[in-house]
């Protein structure tokens, strides 16, 4: 078998039979990062983890962060293009010294021992090694065989690093994370998103309703409710304003702003407010 261009067409049966592909191809969109960017991309930016399709990097100055980021979509489409995958669905640029001293292990530059180190300290058993050897036999390239050998040698001594340090696994998707968290990262900002989905689901059935009233129905903190209040009120400001709310959503905006039930608000209440509205010309932008 000649090398290959990309590396989807490779994945060794067993890593797909142990559940590792995932795995897998979260590590070789680090691993192959110079390969896939290019040398000067590299000099300047660096991929360290991928979690739930998010890659995060990190560049050595805000003026790179931003050339990046306006590359954003063809450094995604290179390298699901180059996995074989679509493995990548966003990218998280970290700009400043995050990037000095980094490797493509994810780091915490505030241990006192540096990650490298403690790597290097820490003896696989003949059992891990055979297993990893295993994993990678039924790539033929030899080139290719030998960093995926490293790669999963780095992740087996990773994972004992991290254990001995007491991380735990994330209650949701089972990756390591530290001792005081019980979900990881990418897992805490998807429940954000989830109860904010449900803060407004929920606010918009009921928009008169204060923070006191509200946190009765459905628990959430203060800042949760604001959001999903300023979300609202923005998208039918929006849809006012180009002539796409109806009743409904206009007695919704009166509800939100006055705080009044449908009760006690009025015809001309309502055409009070929204009047307020038309006449504004700017309108926050709804963020999603």
């Amino acid at each position: 078998m000649t090398a290959m261009n990309r590396v989807g067409v490779v994945v060794p049966q067993t890593i797909k039979s142990l559940g590792l592909t995932k795995k897998y191809y979260a590590q070789c969109a680090v691993l192959f990062w110079r390969t896939i960017v290019g040398d000067e991309i590299a000099s300047h930016a660096r991929a360290q983890r991928l979690e739930r399709g998010i890659l995060t990097v990190t560049v050595s100055n805000s003026v790179w962060t931003h050339h990046l980021f306006l590359l954003k979509q063809d450094l995604i489409g290179k390298i699901n293009t180059y996995i074989g995958q679509n493995v990548i669905t966003d990218i998280r640029f970290l700009a400043g010294n995050s990037f000095k001293g980094t490797n493509e292990e994810n780091t915490n530059t505030n241990e006192a021992v540096p990650l490298y180190v403690k790597l290097k300290a820490i003896r696989l058993e003949k059992a891990e090694v055979m297993e990893a050897r295993k994993m990678v036999e039924a790539v033929a390239d030899p080139v290719l065989r030998k960093k995926l050998l490293t790669m999963l040698y780095k992740n087996a001594a990773l994972k004992k690093v991290r254990k001995k340090e007491g991380w735990q696994e994330c209650r949701c998707c089972g990756v390591l994370c530290p001792p005081d968290d019980g979900y990881c990262a990418a897992c805490l900002i998807e429940q954000k998103r989830e109860s904010l989905s449900a803060v407004r689901k929920m606010l918009r059935q009921a928009p008169w309703q204060n923070y006191s009233e509200f946190n009765k129905s459905l628990p959430c903190s203060f800042s949760d409710y604001l959001t999903a209040k300023q979300y609202l009120m923005n998208n039918l400001i929006q849809a006012i304003r180009i002539g796409q709310a109806d009743d409904n959503d206009e007695a919704a905006l009166a509800m939100l702003t006055t705080g009044l039930s449908p009760v006690d608000l009025t015809d001309d209440m309502i055409i009070n407010q929204t009047a307020k509205f038309r006449r504004k010309s700017h309108v926050s932008t709804p963020r999603s």
